[in-house]
């Protein structure tokens, strides 16, 4: 049985965890002729000696060339997609390097020459599909789509084990994100900053980016801030951290519409509840959603005012739907449909 070749741009990051090296890893426990090699770059001969490639989230005229060698040795090319790249916001920080032109094109290139495509919301697919049908490309004599499917971002239950939810917990909300996120931050500063004051017996933990913005104007002593982890540690830190509240403070832009729920699954493992923006993928059983900033403050207002019994439900329902629906032995299923389709593998 020839491998399936992973090409991820950061094998070790979070991307990689929920949409490459991640599940990936957990099939090759689970199928018997299933095997990766994950090069650190690809020429014809490994491209030869393999049943195809799978490419996350290319986007560089180097993983364009990995494109074209895929193609030229006629084997079957999957790319992933996790977040809108053709469309990220001028505040992003990444936006230098996805606003460049020349980029876009990269993604259109890539995105062309591959035959299946999968993406994490069905949102995000159909933007892909219309940036395709509009790019000029697709114009040309035998450019046709690929094959897209959605495989939603899971619970990788063979790593972690729920909290176990009891009515009391501390009075503690908690925020993670990066430098990726200040928009979203200053867009309920606001809203944050005053509960925060009239409320100084809750504490605030921030992971990932310091927001200074919030913390240089909320009581002093009630703020936590905890860098960046990986997922595994991130996890398992929240977990013994017992939040009793995340908050997924989101404005609406298309990028935005298109991320997915992964910190509303993050947070119910830790055992708390979530307050997220009124968008599909985070209208889910036990989430309290959101439309604007005064619905922001009245939701978060409302959660910390609920007894621990009803936040205690909140979360069984959150979780009993997550176990249901998103565990990666669920979501892993259609990869393993795509590695038969296309790759031969079973």
């Amino acid at each position: 049985m020839k491998p399936l070749t992973i090409i991820c741009p950061n094998p070790k990051d979070a991307t990689s965890f929920y949409r490459g090296i991640g599940p990936f890893g957990t099939l090759m426990d689970e199928m018997k002729d299933f095997e990766c090699t994950f090069p650190n770059s690809v020429s014809w001969d490994a491209v030869k000696i393999s049943s195809g490639v799978f490419m996350q989230r290319p986007f560089t005229t180097q993983h364009v060339q990995i494109c074209e060698i895929v193609k030229s040795n006629k084997k079957n090319l999957w790319i992933d997609y996790d977040d809108y790249l053709l469309n990220v916001p001028m505040d992003n920080p990444t936006w230098g390097i996805y606003g460049d032109p020349a980029i876009k094109e990269n993604i259109i290139k890539c995105l062309v020459h591959a035959d299946v495509v999968s993406v994490s919301t069905p949102y995000l697919e159909e933007c892909l599909r219309q940036e395709m049908i509009n790019a000029e490309v697709l114009k040309n004599p035998g450019v046709t789509l690929p094959e897209f499917h959605v495989i939603p971002n899971a619970y990788d239950e063979s790593l972690f084990t729920p909290a176990q939810r009891h009515e009391k917990r501390p009075k503690l909300i908690v925020w993670r994100g990066s430098e990726t996120h200040v928009r979203d931050v200053l867009t309920y500063a606001e809203e944050i900053i005053e509960i925060s004051n009239q409320h100084p017996d809750w504490t605030w933990l921030f992971v990932g980016m310091p927001p200074w913005m919030l913390i240089e104007r909320m009581p002093k002593g009630r703020c936590i801030w905890q860098k960046a982890l990986d997922p595994i540690q991130y996890n398992d830190y929240l977990k013994g951290c017992q939040p009793d509240i995340c908050i997924v403070p989101l404005h609406f832009s298309p990028f935005n519409l298109c991320k997915s729920n992964i910190a509303w699954i993050e947070a119910t493992h830790a055992g708390a509840v979530v307050l997220a923006p009124d968008a599909p993928e985070w209208r889910k059983p036990g989430v309290t959603t959101y439309n604007n900033q005064a619905d922001f403050k009245n939701g978060l207002l409302k959660l910390m005012g609920t007894s621990g019994q009803l936040k205690q439900t909140l979360n069984k329902m959150s979780l009993e739907h997550i176990q249901r629906e998103l565990t990666l032995k669920v979501t892993n299923k259609k990869r393993a449909e795509i590695l038969s389709k296309w790759f031969q593998i079973t």
